[in-house]
């Protein structure tokens, strides 16, 4: 039997099969969209933010203290757009590529150093904004889809991988405590304009899932468990004595996401969806060019204490089946 009349047979079966049909013809917004679909489309847009840290222990060789410096960005808001498309063959294997790129528009940065352990004996605290900036995900995957017997309900196992960036800025920051300093250095910094740019990368697994609450209804979701290689690349602009450093690690997180659409119009659709991520890593290495007074570098290395990213979206979409 050819490929293609294994197509036609299998679409023939999958329409006989009505104990509850529900991608018969309807008057209204889903007269025409096939049921389950080969070929989905979808592209919006909306709100995301961020939150975002990473520390580092101290150059002693048994890592005194544990924390030295610790970096957050809080409260990245973020206009984001983007979109996912998904291709499902007559023998249900998947294809899917989903993006989307943001511009960072409002957040705030804190930078605090320790002598002591656990976050202890704080010697110096500065802040600033972190209103600048871009965002970017990117994914693929492929998979095998399953139908329920009564055609209501579709999941496809995903496996994947992904890369997710934030090109992230420091700038407008004043010093607040710095106990080796006099008085007067405590304010506004002048001509900050220091970079941290992040790369989160690795496989994935998953499901996606949508189901057909109503004959123009519909509920989807996905769960993603994701294996993380992390790259961070800082440049402080103002520290003569530190080049470009850059950090290593390893790490895990998950995806989430769910999001309703409603038919209105042939294969069209608008709807709602949210997510919400959470990855971290565990310890790596931060290499450092390190010039001292006398005109000496040397590169140091010091432990990466690891770092945790938390992004929840809100978005508007529009949908197309075929």
């Amino acid at each position: 039997m050819t490929m293609l009349a294994g197509c036609l047979l299998a679409n023939a079966l999958l329409v006989a099969d009505c104990c509850c049909d529900f991608s018969w013809p309807t008057a209204g917004g889903c007269m025409h969209s096939p049921w389950p679909s080969t070929f989905n489309l979808y592209a919006g847009g909306g709100y995301r933010q961020d939150k975002f840290k990473w520390s580092i222990a101290g150059p002693d060789p048994d890592n005194i203290p544990n924390t030295l410096s610790e970096l957050q960005w809080k409260n990245l808001r973020i206009a984001q757009f983007g979109g996912v498309a998904s291709y499902t063959s007559c023998r249900n294997y998947v294809v899917r590529v989903d993006a989307s790129y943001g511009r960072i528009y409002h957040g705030r940065w804190e930078d605090a150093d320790y002598l002591g352990n656990d976050k202890t004996d704080i010697f110096s605290f500065s802040t600033g904004k972190a209103g600048r900036g871009h965002v970017y995900d990117l994914s693929g995957a492929v998979g095998y889809r399953v139908i329920s017997t009564c055609k209501r309900f579709i999941a496809s196992v995903l496996v994947g991988y992904a890369q997710y960036a934030q090109y992230l800025h420091m700038y407008a920051g004043k010093q607040v405590i710095d106990i080796f300093s006099v008085p007067e250095s405590l304010g506004p910094f002048t001509g900050l304009t220091s970079t941290y740019t992040t790369r989160w990368m690795g496989p994935w697994a998953g499901i996606d899932f949508t189901a057909r609450v109503e004959r123009c209804a519909y509920l989807f979701g996905s769960v993603q468990w994701h294996g993380l290689m992390y790259r961070g690349h800082g440049r402080w602009n103002l520290r003569d004595d530190l080049g470009p450093f850059f950090h290593k690690a390893y790490g895990y997180g998950y995806l989430a996401t769910l999001g309703t659409n409603w038919e209105i119009w042939n294969n069209w659709s608008i709807g709602l969806m949210g997510s919400y991520r959470m990855f971290r890593t565990k310890h790596g290495h931060e290499h450092v060019r390190v010039t001292l007074p006398n005109g000496f570098s040397f590169d140091g290395v010091t432990r990466f204490n690891g770092a945790i990213w938390h992004a929840w979206t809100a978005s508007a979409i529009i949908a197309w089946r075929f």
